[in-house]
């Protein structure tokens, strides 16, 4: 099963995480501002 990847903006910041059946994993959590490309 792939997992998807979700986000949410929260104030300055995104926060980067997956949906599993029994649990979420938060993945990245990154200022607003910062290049996003070079990290994914």
């Amino acid at each position: 099963m792939k997992d998807e990847i979700r986000k949410v903006s929260i104030k300055n910041y995104v926060l980067y995480y997956a949906v599993f059946p029994e649990y979420v994993e938060l993945r990245r959590f990154l200022h607003g501002r910062r290049d996003r490309r070079e990290l994914f």
